[in-house]
Order: structure tokens, then sequence, then C-alpha cells
């Protein structure tokens, strides 16, 4: 069970414009819709599904939570913010919460997958914002000891019979805090593949993982990489 000193994921995201967003507060409006139906890869799989319905917050935002382990905000300026457990209960899932404390590991796929959704719903709602071409994503880890033991990640495929033991694997020295500016095409789906990468590259950074290690990427035909959905489970 997670508790308020659980390891949290912040992902934000931001126009580097001002926006302005008419009839906000409109259910209609395109994002309430998108947060309460947002686009996603597997219906099992890590995404921002909630099954929540909006709800205004403190007349700045629409908000859709999924119990504790997901929180997600859009923000009039444009911002979409999420927060969610980096424990056994989401982030860190496949473990007992007896192993995840005392192994305290990130499941790959999970963090993966889960940033390009958070990526590719950003790039749907970004749709109605023609004037917006670059976006600043904030991302920090708080809370990234358990126990005396730091948060890790293994840089190898979760269906790998040896995951866990061959893979690159680095741990979290300290939270973090950090910034990824991008340019986005917003009406090219294949965009997120690569801006989500930008970010996973930064994220797994901080645990000491060369971004050439990562799994479920790939290079194109100029050498940019990018996540390779294609190599995410069907189920």
């Amino acid at each position: 069970m997670s508790t308020n000193s659980a390891p949290l994921f912040v992902l934000a995201a931001a126009p580097t414009t001002k926006v302005e967003i008419p009839d906000f507060f409109s259910e209609n409006n395109p994002y309430a819709k998108l947060l309460k139906d947002p686009p996603y890869l597997r219906y099992m799989g890590w995404n921002m599904l909630t099954l929540d319905h909006p709800k205004i917050i403190d007349g700045q935002a629409w908000e859709v939570r999924n119990g504790d382990r997901k929180t997600f905000r859009f923000y009039r300026d444009g911002s979409l913010v999420a927060v969610v457990y980096a424990d056994n209960s989401f982030l860190g899932w496949g473990q007992s919460e007896q192993n995840f404390q005392e192994s305290p590991r990130l499941n790959t796929l999970a963090v993966i997958e889960y940033v390009y959704e958070f990526v590719e719903l950003y790039r749907n709602m970004l749709e109605n914002f023609d004037e917006v071409k670059e976006v600043r994503f904030d991302l920090s880890i708080k809370n990234s000891r358990v126990g005396n033991k730091p948060l890790f990640a293994v840089a190898q495929r979760i269906n790998d019979p040896f995951y866990g033991m061959m893979g690159e694997t680095g741990e979290l020295s300290k939270d973090f805090e950090a910034q990824v500016f991008t340019s986005f095409q917003a009406d090219n789906k294949d965009s997120s593949k690569f801006v989500a990468f930008k970010i996973i590259e930064e994220l797994f950074g901080r645990f000491g993982i060369p971004s050439d290690k990562l799994p479920y990427t790939k290079v194109d035909d100029v050498g940019r990489r990018y996540i390779d959905t294609d190599s995410f489970p069907n189920t």
C-alpha cells in the first residue's frame, strides 16, 4: 500500500508561449474530454486512463484521478501536470510491497510506456494550439529513497528471462528536477515517439544509464532515437 512517503514521479508539459483557452470551464472543451478519454495503446498498459470524470479544481484546472496513484491536471495556461506513484502500485509494478521495500526497482516498460502516453496525450491537446511550436517538459522524482535504499532501474526488456540480472543497472542518488525543451509537431503522431525519448533519455541519465542502452527504442534512418511502441507487449 502506498503512503505519503512513497516515491513520486512528476511530469509536466507547458507551451513556451502564452496561450488563450476559450470556454475553459465548459465540460465540452476538448481538454476535459481528453482527460476523461485519453488516447492509449493498451487498456491494461501504463497510460493516462483513470476512468474518472473531470472536475474543476480551485478555479484553475481540470482534474482526473485514479485513487492516489495517478493525478492529472490541465491548467488554463495550457499546462498538463501528472503525478504518479513510482512504487509497486504503478511504476514499480510487478513486485510485492515487501519485495519493493527490499529492492525498490522501477519497471522499465512501465516508465517508458507511461512517458510516451503522457506525451501523446499532450500532443493531442496541442492540436488545438496552432501557435505552439515549442514545449517545456518538467520532470522530477521525489521521495527517491525507500527506507534506506535508493530507487534503481534496469535497462532491459521486462520479458527477458534474465530481467534484473543482465541489463545496465543504475540507481538514483537523490531526488532531482530537470527540464527538457523541444519542438513539437502536433499534427504528426510520430512526433510523440521522438519527444518522449528525449524525456526518457534525461530520466534514465539521472540513474546513470546511457541512452543507447535503453530498451524499447530504435534509431531511424537519420540517426534519431525514438520510443519503439511496436516493441511493447500486445496485452
